[in-house]
């Protein structure tokens, strides 16, 4: 709890840091990474679904706990028509009436003079019979009642239950997925900079020396000692140079505002990689081990697995649609009115539901049909993901290899061209060698610095990939080559936790049920290395990228 408290005021702070600058100039590859990490749209817009996804589990498990309502009720009621008081009178009054006259003609037949009959009571009867009076009269009513239910047996909540548990592992899976996407997006982008930044320099030291030779040559035309033909192939190569350098411009200025796009801010600087990083094959070597690293980690594959699960789990809660459900209840009503002809009422039910269904139109037949496609469609996904997995880490592993088994020959070629371009213009000079075989060697050397940087920064995010296809892509990579540049690193947050995706967070937000971005570092509890050292001739010496397999291999 602390540490979340901990890592929650360092993500204040720093987001109320950067909310106060409108224009950051952050020199530290950690330093973008956590601006993206606050600022890039897109894993925000992951996040949010994620959270948004994740609701669906606590919203199939309250179909499994019990619903509780209270209802209340009122009415009023306005009797309008014959009085009832003045009935009763009549009716009274009436029947003595024909009590009077059965008993009078009962004594006439008993030759019995009878007594006088009350000859008003004949009104009461005509009243009875013919009444015309009428009257107004007001009722209420109200009742309340409270309903207790909790399902007993409903197979088809308990498999969309379990289902959603599956769904939120795979949306985990995925969230792990945009991080390893933002993760890379920063290192491209960063490192997409620093090359763009070297070929425009490169593209104006060429033009630069371009134009000193075009003077020289114009004042050797001058003096008759050059020929018209090698004004003209400089000049067109000096306008060549010239359109390349604002082409490396516009690159530059364009990728430098996609990573300010990224991380929310104006402008970014970067800081530029040294020449000695070091370039490493893949280890484990073994092609094989890679792959298998991928079956097991990618989070493409880990994510497809989880959604076979799911399907799984609907193919069985459709099937449950002909299945019985018991509900245990418990219903109390409680009624309450004014008028005497309805007296104060309390019923209380308590008992079980059965519903069996026994046809429904052929519904739950065609939704467990459905559901079975949709199983069989989750587990072709499963297949290519596993497929695309295992080709990714082949290609990125064979580029990495290539890439460290051809870097030192390119450094050699950067050398042996520029040594031969020296040759060449000394030859020039003496009348052994003409312009155009200048311009080609010259043009040859820059060609090879090009490549080399090209070369150097092709490593760096084919690992990357490498890595990511593999699924042990994390931001400690990035702390590694934050220590590749030419200053000490700058981080953030010197705390390695804030920078390691656990299974218990992924970007700020905690999981219940994790899955983790793994690395060669999971599989020992190390203390934090150093990201850069001195060699025993004092330069200075960087990690590897593999240095993480090492130390775990070395645990071994």
């Amino acid at each position: 709890m602390i540490s979340r408290i901990r890592k929650l005021q360092s993500a204040v702070l720093l987001a109320a840091t950067f909310a106060f600058t409108s224009t950051t100039f952050a020199a530290n590859l950690l330093e973008i990474y956590q601006l993206a990490s606050l600022n890039d749209p897109e894993w925000a817009a992951k996040k949010a679904k994620f959270l948004g996804d994740r609701e669906s589990v606590d919203q199939a498990f309250g179909g499994l706990l019990p619903t509780v309502g209270v209802s209340a009720q009122y009415g009023q009621q306005e009797y309008n028509g014959v009085s009832t008081d003045a009935m009763s009178n009549d009716a009274d009054s009436c029947a003595d009436f024909i009590t009077d006259v059965t008993n009078a003609v009962n004594d006439l037949g008993n030759n019995v003079i009878p007594d006088q009959i009350p000859i008003e009571g004949i009104s009461g009867c005509r009243n009875v019979f013919g009444n015309t009076a009428t009257s107004t009269q007001t009722s209420t009513t109200q009742s309340y009642s409270f309903r207790l239910s909790q399902p007993l047996f409903r197979a088809d909540r308990w498999f969309k239950y379990k289902g959603a548990q599956s769904y939120e592992k795979a949306q985990e899976s995925k969230l792990a997925l945009a991080q390893q996407d933002l993760i890379l997006k920063v290192a491209k982008g960063y490192f997409g900079v620093l090359k763009a930044e070297e070929e425009y320099r490169l593209a104006k030291m060429e033009k630069n020396s371009l134009e000193t030779q075009l003077t020289e040559i114009k004042n050797r035309y001058k003096l008759g000692l050059a020929r018209d033909t090698d004004l003209f192939e400089m000049q067109g190569t000096y306008d060549l140079s010239t359109a390349a350098e604002v082409f490396a411009q516009v690159t530059l200025d364009n990728i430098k505002e996609d990573l300010a796009l990224v991380t929310g801010q104006d402008r970014v600087m970067v800081t530029p990689l040294p020449h000695n990083i070091p370039v490493d094959a893949p280890k484990p070597l073994d092609i094989k081990d890679w792959e298998n690293f991928a079956k097991q980690n990618n989070y493409q594959i880990i994510a497809a697995r989880f959604a076979l699960e799911t399907a799984e789990k609907q193919v069985q809660e459709k099937r449950t649609g002909h299945y019985p459900t018991v509900d245990f209840a418990i219903d109390h009503t409680n009624s309450q009115g004014s008028s005497g002809l309805v007296g104060d009422t309390k019923i209380t039910t308590i008992g079980l539901t059965m519903n069996l269904p026994l046809f429904s139109g052929g519904i739950v037949s065609s939704q467990e049909k459905q559901a079975r496609h949709k199983k069989a469609e989750a587990k072709h996904n499963l297949q290519l993901a596993t497929r695309n997995a295992v080709r990714e880490t082949r290609q990125y592993h064979r580029r990495v290899s290539a890439d460290a088994s051809t870097f030192e020959s390119r450094k050699r070629a950067v050398k042996s061209n520029n040594s031969a371009f020296k040759a060449i213009k000394a030859g020039y000079k003496s009348g052994l060698r003409t312009l155009s075989d200048v311009l080609r060697s010259q043009k040859k050397v820059f060609t090879a610095k090009k490549e080399l940087t090209t070369a150097r920064f092709d490593y760096i995010t084919n690992t990357l990939h490498l890595k990511k296809a593999s699924g042990i892509l994390n931001p400690n990579d990035l702390e590694v080559l934050n220590g590749w540049l030419d200053t000490d690193a700058r981080n953030i947050s010197n705390s390695e936790e804030d920078l390691d995706l656990t299974a218990k967070e992924i970007g700020g937000i905690e999981l219940d049920r994790g899955v983790q971005l793994r690395s060669f570092d999971d599989e020992k509890d190390t203390q934090p290395t150093e990201t850069t050292g001195k060699s025993k001739t004092g330069k200075k010496v960087h990690r590897s990228l593999f240095d993480a397999y090492k130390e775990w291999a070395n645990s071994e």
